[in-house]
């Protein structure tokens, strides 16, 4: 039945491909995949290309057994697998260009950072440290004294031995 109806949409789209419904018929049916097919890339049908002869390898294997009807079971699942891979892939690719492009203004942050950690360490250091001299108070010097200078009208008693440089 779906056979005679593509047959007829396609008798449709020749006979008559002036008319809107041919139009939009032929656009629908021939115009658009033509131009996905254009945009195929070799890479991406090597991809789908084996991935269409894993699962007939598959259905090959396994046509006399169930094993046959759990491979065709599980075919939706196994290309939302697929799909999913391939765009946490191009995720992580993503990502990767991301991080690599970015790595100048990582650095330059981390040093900017490392700059404030060391500036902020060397305040609390000294912070602590003036606490600590405060709480334990300061040495206190002794007192300077003058030295006692000879009077050299004295000659009565001995002068000081700094006085011949003995001291």
């Amino acid at each position: 039945m779906m056979l005679g109806l593509l047959a007829m949409v396609l008798v449709a789209m020749l006979l008559f491909p002036e008319m809107p419904a041919g139009r939009a018929l032929r656009l629908l049916l021939v115009d658009r995949p033509a131009a996905w097919l254009f945009r195929l890339k070799p890479a991406r049908v090597l991809v789908q290309g084996g991935l269409i002869a894993f699962v007939v390898a598959l259905l090959l294997i396994a046509r006399d057994s169930d094993l046959g009807v759990l491979i065709v079971q599980m075919l939706p699942e196994l290309l939302a697998w697929l799909v999913a891979i391939d765009a946490i892939t191009v995720l992580e690719v993503a990502v990767a260009i991301w991080l690599v492009s970015s790595n100048a203004r990582v650095r330059a942050a981390a040093r900017v950072a490392r700059l404030v950690a060391w500036r902020l360490t060397m305040r609390c250091v000294s912070w602590i440290g003036a606490r600590w001299r405060m709480a334990r108070g300061r040495t206190q010097r002794p007192a300077l004294r003058r030295p006692r200078l000879s009077n050299s009208k004295d000659d009565d008693r001995p002068a000081d031995a700094l006085a011949f440089g003995l001291g």
